[in-house]
């Protein structure tokens, strides 16, 4: 299957998945826990789409314990982030997906750890995006933070057709994680 193939088919598969709220407490629960987000001071999140892992409860912990928090905004076909104080300054944007209002953009040196979306993922760690590919565009300049990323374990498969182009995470939390 190619990328178009596999992509159309996990898309169906994450939108019949059951307990989604259930298995997105857990997998939260999991990344809350590890030191890297324990100790990163700047964190670059998506909103998540109802078919992906919730992300709301991150969100309203960073805030909670007051991290910096940052989302990508769409641009003439450019993807920036930009920090937000409250989800009240997250609206509706390209793609109808929740990004910043504000203009306070990020400088890609101060981001501690990234979350990552993605339809589906494989045990090396390769993600097939939504296929525009803005996060591997924005991944690829250069960078030092934690790229992780968050699945459903139905969206894991054992290997992804993978180009130069293609950015590896560097961990993907599931809900059947150890």
């Amino acid at each position: 299957m190619n990328k178009s193939e596999i992509r159309k088919k996990y898309l169906s598969i994450r939108k019949n998945i059951l307990n989604k709220e259930e298995q997105s407490l857990n997998i939260t629960n999991e990344l809350i826990r590890k030191d890297y987000f324990i100790d990163a001071n700047t964190i670059a999140i998506y909103s998540s789409l109802p078919d992906e892992v919730n992300t709301t409860m991150i969100i309203n912990m960073c805030i909670l314990l007051e991290k910096k928090i940052c989302f990508p905004k769409i641009k003439d076909n450019n993807m920036e982030f930009y920090y937000i104080n409250d989800t009240d300054e997250l609206v509706p944007g390209a793609l109808n997906i929740l990004e910043p209002s504000t203009n306070e953009l990020v400088d890609i040196k101060d981001i501690d750890l990234m979350i990552v979306p993605g339809v589906c993922f494989d045990k090396n760690n390769n993600r097939l995006g939504y296929g525009k590919g803005y996060y591997d565009k924005y991944l690829s300049r250069k960078h030092y933070f934690k790229k992780v990323a968050l699945a459903f374990s139905e969206t894991i498969v054992d290997e992804l057709p993978v180009t130069d182009n293609d950015i590896v995470m560097d961990e993907i939390i599931t809900n059947v994680n150890k």
